[in-house]
C-alpha cells in the first residue's frame, strides 16, 4: 500500500471526517508503545516517520473534529434557511428598486420644482436690494446731484481759466516772498492787469491759498503755532509749495518756531554755520532723509550747501547722490532744510535770492493781536482756552475726516465697474459717509455754536491784546527816533506776561481789563524810561543798571552791555573789569621812574626810550644824572653828527659817564653802529650808560632792540596822572625857591595849564585844531619866567597878570600855536585862569579842581592823589559831549589791538571776487552818474542870469570843476569795466582804483580834484547832490536857498555875494563891507523865495554847542547829541569899519570836522547868555559836513 503511487495522495485526501472513536481507540495501544515515537521512526525510515506523524496527527484531528462536526451539521442547515431567506430578500430588494425608482422620479420632479422656486426668488430679492440700493444712492448722492453738477461745470471753467491761474501761483511762489502783504497784493494786481491785456484767462479774485492748500492743512498749521493771519499763512504756503528751500527772515523768531512744531515728529535737525558739527549735521540729514533747519545766519551763506540749495542731484539708479564740499552723500526721501535769520532787512546777494526762496516772516499786528489774545486769555480762563484749543483740534480732525471720506467716495464711484447698484462695497462706504457727515456735521454744529459762546468771551479780552500789538510796534519803530532802542518780541512777551501776572487781580471783567491795559502800558513805558535814563546818564556805569540787571550781571558782562549801549564808556568800564579781575593797583597809570629804570641796567646794555607826542624824557635824564653826579653828554642826532656821538661814546666808555643819543631814528645806520661798540668793545667803565630816544621805525635795528631796556615816556593820560607826573619831579627845596606867598598856587597853576593845554589834544579838532607838541620844555621855560617875574616882583604891586597872560599865551606856548582860533582859546584860558581870582581862597579851576592852600610838598602830593582817575570834558573847558567821540574812537583803537593779536585761523573762501562786487558797483554807479554838462546850455544860462556877476561867474567855476569830477569819475568806472572784462590791461591805476572802491575809500585819482570824505558812499552822494545843486541853479535861476557844503570854494562863494551887495550900493567899498549873520527860525522847504539881498544857506552842522530856536541864542549841547542840523542862516553884508560886539561869539566855520586851515570858510556871529570866552573854550564851530 505505501508503494502505491498514489499513497501520499490518499493521504492528503483521506476522508477525516469518517475517523471515530473507535478508530481512535485502536490505534491508541501503538500510541503508547516506548518505540512508537518520532526520533526511532526516523532512524528506520523517513517514511515511517512521516506516516507516524501522519497518523498523530489523525487522532489529534479527531478529538477536534469531534465538536466541529455539530457545528458543521448546523451550518449546513443554516445555510438551506439562508438560502430560502436570500431569494424572498431578492424578491424583495427587486420590488423596493422598483418603487425608489419611482421616488427618484417623483424627487427630480419635486427638485425642478424647488429650483425654479427658489430661482424666482432670488430675483425677485435681488430686484428688491437693486431698488434699495437705487432708493439708498438716489437719497445718498441726490443730495450732491445739484453741487457736483455745478463742480463740474465750474471744473470745466476752471480748466480754461488754468493757465493764468497756475501762471499767477506760480508767480507768486517764486517771488512774492519777501515782500510784505500790501506789496504782494499789488504785485498780484499789475500780474492780472498783463495776463488780461494779453487776453490769457485768470480767475477773477483768485485766492491763491484757497487754490494750492486745504482749510484742513491751514487749521493744522495753526494748531502747530503758525499766526492765523493772511501772511503767515501765505508764507507757510510759500515754504511748503515752493521749488527752493526756504530762507526766513524772522526776527521774532515766529517762523522758527513753527517749522520747530510742524517738523517735531520727523526728528528735526537745528544747527547754525558756525556751529562745530554744522558739516555733519547736514551729511547725517541728507543721507538719513531727516529735516534740518539752519538757524540765525547773517548775510552770507557757506558755499558748501551750493549744491544742495540748487539741488544739483545726481541720480545713482534709484538713490540721489549730492556733492557736499569734497564728499558725495546720498539724498533720502525726507530731506528737507529749512534755513532763518534774525537780520529784519537783510541786505542778500541775487545768487542767494535766486538758490532760496526768500520769505519774510516778520510778525504783523494782526498776527501779534491773536496771538497775545491767546496768552491772556491762556492766564486769565485757561478752561476756555484749553476747551478752544480742544474744539479747534476736533474740528480740524472732522474736517479732514469728511474730507477724506468724501475723497474715497469718489474714488469709488470713478473706479466702479458696471452698474452702480451692484457695487456693495460702494453702498456701505456711502451710507458710513453719509451717517459720519450727519454726526460730524452735528459736531461742527455744536462746535461753532461752542466756538461763538468762547469767542464772546475771549473778544472781552481783544481790547488787551490789541493795546499789546500796538505798543510792541511802537516800540519797534523806536528804532527810527535812536538807533539803540531795539527790543526783541521775546522781551516785550515778557512785559506782556508781568502786565497779566503782576497787575491787581478782580472778579469783574471790565476792571480787570482796564487794570491791565493801564498796568501794560505803564509797565512798558516805565521800563522804556528806566534805560532811556540810564542811557542818558553822563556815566551810566557808575549808576544801577535797569530792570534788575545790576545784581543779575558780572563785572565782564556789565563791560558788554556798556560796549553795546554806550560805547564812550567802553574805557571806564574796562578799568573797573581789569580792578575786579586783577586788583585795583593794575587800574592806576604806572609812572616812569628812570632810577629803577637805571638800576636795571649795566654797561652794555642801552637804555631806548620810545618817544610819543609830548614826551622828552631828556630833562629827567639830566636830572637823574646831577643827582648821580655823573657826567652826561647829549646830542641830537642828524646830518653829520655821527662824528661826534662817536667821540662821545669812546669818551665815554673809556672814562665813564653817560651819553644821551637823541632822535636816533635820523641816523639808523649809526644806531648799528652803536650795537657794534656796545658788542666788541673788550673794556668799558662800570659807570657808562648809553640812552637814546626814538620814534617808532619799521628799520630800527631789531638786535639793538633785543638787548636794550626799552620804556616809554607816554604822557600820563589824566590830570592826575599828569600832576602826579610833574610834582615828581618837583623837591620841597624846589617849592621853597621862592618866600613870596604866590609862588606855590601860580606853580600849581603853570601846571595845571601845562596839563589842560595836552589833555585837550586828545579832543581832537574839538581841542585844538592844530594838535601841538607841548612839552616838558615849555612847562620848564614858563615855571622859570614864573621865578624871574617873582624875583622881579614889586611886592605893592603884585603880579603883573597881562604880562604872565601874555607869556604864557603868547610866547612860552604860544609861540607853537599857528592857528588863529587856537591862539584865542590859548590866551582865553590863561585870561580865565591867571588873574587875582587864582590867589584868593576856595578858587577852583572847575569843581573838585581847586589849588591847595599849602607850602608843603607831601600836601600837594595826597592832594594829587584825591583828584578823580578820570576827569569830565567841562574840566578842560569843553561839553559833556567832548568825551563821547574820543572815548569811541580810544576804545575802538584798543579793541582793534585786542583783535588783531589774537589768533588766526585760515578758512576756505567764497561768494563773489574782489573784481565781480567793483564790477557791479562800477555799474551801479555808471548808471546814477548825472551826464556831462552842455557848455553851451551852461553858457546859455549864463547869458541869461548876467555872465559878470560875480554869483554867476562862482557858479561857473563850481560847473568847471564839477564837470572835470564827473568826467573823470565816468572814465574810471568805464575803463575798470572794460579792464575787468578783459577788453583792456589793468592798469596800476586802475587796480589802485579796483582796490580803493572795494575797501569803500575814494579813488586817489578822484579825491585829487574833489573832496575828503569818510567813505566811497558818502562821497558819491554828496557828488550827487552837488550836481543837482548846480544843475537846478542853471536851469531854474538863483537858488532861494544855498547848501554852502556843495561848493567847492565856499570862502569864494561868500566874498561874491559881499561883491553883489558892494556892487547894489553905490559908494560902498569892498574892504569896508563884511558879513552879518542872521539865525532863522525856518527849514530849507519853508523859504519859496530868496532874500532881496545876500543868501540863505542851509546843511551847516553847530558843533560844541546847541541853538536855543527861540532865541536864536547858542546854548549847551543836549546830552549826547554831538552834531546839531542849523536852521536856515541869513547871511549879508554891511558897510561898516567898526569892529565886532564883544558880546557875541564869532563862531568859525569848517567844511569838514578837520579844522584846518584848508578847511576854514568863514565865520558868523552868534548871540549868547554866556560870556563868548565859554563858547572859545568849548571849542564850538559850524561844519559844512560831520562825515
Amino acid at each position: 500500500m505505501m508503494a502505491s503511487t498514489t499513497f501520499l495522495l490518499q493521504l492528503q485526501n483521506y476522508p477525516k471526517d469518517i475517523i471515530n472513536n473507535e478508530m481512535v481507540e485502536l490505534l491508541q495501544p501503538y500510541f503508547e508503545m516506548e518505540d512508537y515515537n518520532m526520533d526511532t521512526a526516523r532512524r528506520v525510515c523517513g517514511d515511517v516517520a512521516g506516516l507516524l506523524s501522519w497518523t498523530k496527527a489523525m487522532a489529534f484531528f479527531h478529538s477536534v473534529n469531534r465538536e466541529v462536526l455539530p457545528l458543521k451539521a448546523n451550518l449546513t442547515l443554516q445555510e438551506a434557511r439562508l438560502k430560502v431567506a436570500m431569494e424572498d430578500l431578492a424578491a424583495a430588494e427587486k420590488q423596493l428598486e422598483e418603487r425608489e425608482q419611482s421616488l427618484r422620479e417623483v424627487k427630480e420632479q419635486y427638485d425642478k420644482a424647488v429650483l425654479e422656486k427658489q430661482r424666482l426668488t432670488d430675483a425677485a430679492n435681488l430686484c428688491l436690494r437693486k431698488m434699495n440700493t437705487a432708493t439708498t444712492l438716489i437719497n445718498g448722492l441726490g443730495g450732491e446731484k445739484v453741487r457736483w453738477t455745478q463742480q463740474s461745470k465750474d471744473f470745466k471753467e476752471q480748466l480754461g481759466r488754468l493757465v493764468g491761474d497756475v501762471l499767477l501761483a506760480t508767480g507768486f511762489l517764486s517771488y512774492c516772498g519777501p515782500y510784505n502783504q500790501e506789496f504782494r497784493g499789488n504785485l498780484v494786481n499789475t500780474w492780472m492787469d498783463i495776463l488780461l491785456s494779453r487776453s490769457i484767462p485768470y480767475t477773477i479774485n483768485l485766492n491763491i491759498t484757497n487754490m494750492l492748500v486745504e482749510s484742513a492743512t491751514v487749521s493744522e498749521w495753526t494748531l502747530q503755532g503758525l499766526p492765523n493771519d493772511e501772511l503767515s499763512v501765505q508764507n507757510a504756503l510759500i515754504v511748503t509749495k515752493s521749488r527752493s528751500y526756504p530762507l526766513l527772515i524772522d526776527p521774532q523768531t515766529q517762523g522758527k518756531m513753527w517749522i520747530k512744531n510742524k517738523e517735531a515728529n520727523n526728528n528735526l535737525q537745528m544747527t547754525s554755520l558756525n556751529h562745530k558739527y554744522f558739516r555733519t549735521h547736514l551729511e547725517d540729514c541728507l543721507s538719513l532723509g531727516k529735516p534740518l533747519l539752519i538757524e540765525d545766519i547773517d548775510v552770507e551763506l557757506d558755499p558748501v550747501l551750493d549744491n544742495v540749495l540748487e539741488k544739483n542731484f545726481i541720480k545713482s539708479g534709484s538713490i540721489e547722490k549730492v556733492i557736499v564740499g569734497d564728499k558725495e552723500c546720498d539724498v533720502l526721501k525726507g530731506f528737507m532744510l529749512y534755513i532763518t535769520t534774525k537780520l529784519p532787512n537783510p541786505p542778500y546777494s541775487p545768487e542767494i535770492s535766486a538758490k532760496t526762496s526768500i520769505i519774510d516772516f516778520t510778525v504783523t499786528m494782526l498776527g501779534l493781536e491773536d496771538q497775545l489774545l491767546g496768552r491772556v486769555i491762556l492766564m486769565e480762563k485757561s478752561d476756555l482756552e484749553a476747551e478752544r484749543v480742544a474744539l479747534f483740534e476736533s474740528v480740524v480732525q472732522n474736517q479732514r475726516r469728511m474730507k477724506e471720506l468724501e475723497t474715497n467716495l469718489l474714488s469709488r464711484l470713478n473706479s466702479t465697474q458696471g452698474s452702480l447698484v451692484d457695487d456693495e462695497e460702494l453702498i456701505n462706504v456711502l451710507q458710513v459717509t453719509k451717517t459720519t457727515a450727519e454726526e460730524v456735521t452735528q459736531k461742527l454744529i455744536v462746535s461753532a455754536q461752542t466756538e461763538k459762546k468762547i469767542n464772546v468771551a475771549r473778544e472781552e479780552f481783544r481790547a488787551v491784546a490789541a493795546r499789546g500789538s500796538i505798543l510792541y510796534f511802537l516800540i519797534v519803530e523806536m528804532s527810527n527816533v535812536n538807533v539803540m532802542y531795539q527790543n526783541s518780541l521775546k522781551q516785550f512777551l515778557i512785559l506782556f506776561d508781568n502786565s497779566i501776572t503782576k497787575s491787581e487781580k478782580t472778579t469783574i471783567t471790565i476792571d480787570r481789563i482796564n487794570i491791565i491795559l493801564k498796568y501794560l502800558t505803564h509797565e512798558i513805558e516805565n521800563n522804556e524810561r528806566e534805560w532811556r535814563i540810564w542811557y542818558e546818564k553822563e556815566k551810566p556805569e557808575e549808576e544801577d543798571i535797569p530792570c534788575g540787571y545790576q545784581k543779575a550781571l558780572d563785572v565782564f558782562r556789565k563791560l558788554l552791555l556798556i560796549r553795546s549801549w554806550s560805547p564812550d564808556r567802553t574805557l571806564s568800564q574796562a578799568r573797573k573789569y581789569i580792578m575786579d579781575s586783577l586788583g585795583d593797583e593794575y587800574g592806576e597809570p604806572c609812572i616812569l621812574d628812570l632810577q629803577v629804570t637805571w638800576n636795571e641796567s649795566e654797561p652794555r646794555t642801552p637804555l631806548i626810550c620810545i618817544l610819543s607826542i609830548g614826551s622828552d624824557p631828556s630833562p629827567q635824564i639830566s636830572v637823574l644824572a646831577k643827582s648821580k653826579d655823573i657826567t652826561l653828554k647829549s646830542v641830537s642826532m642828524g646830518q653829520g653828527q655821527e662824528i661826534v656821538a662817536r667821540d662821545m661814546i669812546e669818551s665815554s666808555m673809556a672814562h665813564g659817564g653817560w651819553v644821551l643819543l637823541q632822535n636816533i631814528h635820523l641816523s639808523l645806520p649809526f644806531a648799528t653802529e652803536v650795537m657794534t661798540m656796545l658788542v666788541d668793545t673788550e673794556t668799558m667803565d662800570d659807570t657808562f650808560r648809553i640812552w637814546l630816544t626814538t620814534e617808532v621805525h619799521e628799520q630800527f635795528p631789531i638786535g639793538l632792540l633785543q638787548m636794550a631796556i626799552k620804556f616809554t615816556n607816554e604822557p600820563p593820560q589824566g590830570i592826575r596822572a599828569s600832576m602826579k607826573r610833574t610834582y615828581q619831579g618837583i623837591t620841597q627845596d624846589y617849592l621853597d625857591y621862592s618866600a613870596q606867598g604866590q609862588w606855590p598856587p601860580l606853580l600849581y597853576a603853570v601846571a595845571f595849564f601845562h596839563t589842560i593845554v595836552q589833555e585837550r589834544r586828545k579832543f581832537g579838532p574839538l581841542g585844538w585844531n592844530v594838535p601841538y607838541e607841548f612839552n616838558q620844555a615849555d612847562f620848564a621855560a614858563s615855571v622859570q619866567f614864573i621865578q624871574n617875574h617873582l624875583d622881579d616882583m614889586d611886592p605893592k604891586k603884585g603880579v603883573s597878570w597881562p604880562t604872565v597872560c601874555y607869556m604864557l599865551g603868547e610866547v612860552q606856548y604860544g609861540g607853537r600855536v599857528t592857528d588863529d582860533y587856537d591862539k584865542r582859546l590859548l590866551i582865553t584860558f590863561t585870561q580865565v585862569w591867571f588873574c587875582d581870582v587864582l590867589l584868593r581862597p576856595g578858587f577852583e579851576f572847575y569843581k573838585g579842581y581847586k589849588v591847595p592852600q599849602t607850602r608843603n610838598l607831601q600836601g600837594y602830593v595826597d592832594y594829587i592823589n584825591s583828584l578823580p582817575a578820570t576827569d569830565s570834558p567841562e574840566v578842560f573847558g569843553l561839553h559833556g559831549n567832548a568825551d563821547i567821540t574820543y572815548q569811541i574812537n580810544t576804545a575802538k583803537g584798543i579793541l582793534d589791538t585786542i583783535l588783531s593779536v589774537q589768533p588766526k585761523e585760515g578758512g576756505g573762501g567764497g561768494g563773489e571776487t574782489r573784481e565781480s562786487v567793483v564790477y557791479s558797483l562800477a555799474e551801479d554807479m555808471l548808471e546814477k552818474l548825472p551826464q556831462q554838462y552842455n557848455s553851451f546850455e551852461v553858457k546859455e544860462a549864463l547869458q541869461r542870469m548876467g555872465p559878470l556877476l560875480p554869483m554867476n561867474i562862482v557858479l561857473r567855476q563850481e560847473v568847471d570843476r564839477i564837470q572835470k569830477v564827473l568826467k573823470e569819475v565816468k572814465s574810471t568806472l568805464v575803463d575798470l569795466k572794460l579792464a575787468i572784462d578783459g577788453t583792456i590791461v589793468m592798469s596800476q591805476g586802475l587796480r589802485t582804483s579796483l582796490d580803493a572802491m572795494y575797501d569803500a575809500r575814494i579813488p586817489e585819482r578822484w579825491l585829487k580834484i574833489s573832496w575828503d570824505s569818510a567813505t566811497l558812499g558818502f562821497w558819491y552822494t554828496e557828488l550827487l547832490e552837488r550836481d543837482a545843486q548846480f544843475r537846478n541853479w542853471c536851469q531854474n535861476g538863483r537858488p532861494n536857498v544855498f547848501w554852502m557844503t556843495g561848493f567847492f570854494n565856499p570862502q569864494g562863494f561868500l566874498t561874491a555875494m559881499r561883491q553883489d551887495v558892494t556892487r547894489a550900493h553905490k559908494g560902498w567899498a569892498l574892504d569896508s563891507v563884511v558879513l552879518q549873520n542872521l539865525i532863522t527860525r525856518y527849514n530849507k522847504e519853508d523859504l519859496k523865495e530868496g532874500p532881496a539881498e545876500g543868501v540863505y544857506v542851509h546843511g551847516l552842522f553847530l558843533e560844541g554847542a546847541s541853538l536855543d530856536r527861540k532865541s536864536g541864542k547858542i546854548v549847551e549841547s543836549k546830552p549826547k547829541v554831538l552834531y546839531e542840523l542849523m536852521p536856515v542862516i541869513y547871511i549879508y553884508a554891511i558897510n561898516t569899519t567898526s569892529g565886532k560886539d564883544p558880546r557875541l561869539y564869532e563862531c568859525p566855520i569848517y567844511r569838514k570836522p578837520q579844522r584846518t586851515d584848508q578847511k576854514y570858510v568863514g565865520s558868523i556871529d552868534f548871540e549868547t547868555e554866556h560870556n563868548p570866552r565859554h563858547w572859545t573854550l568849548r571849542g564850538v564851530a559850524l561844519l559844512c559836513d560831520i562825515k
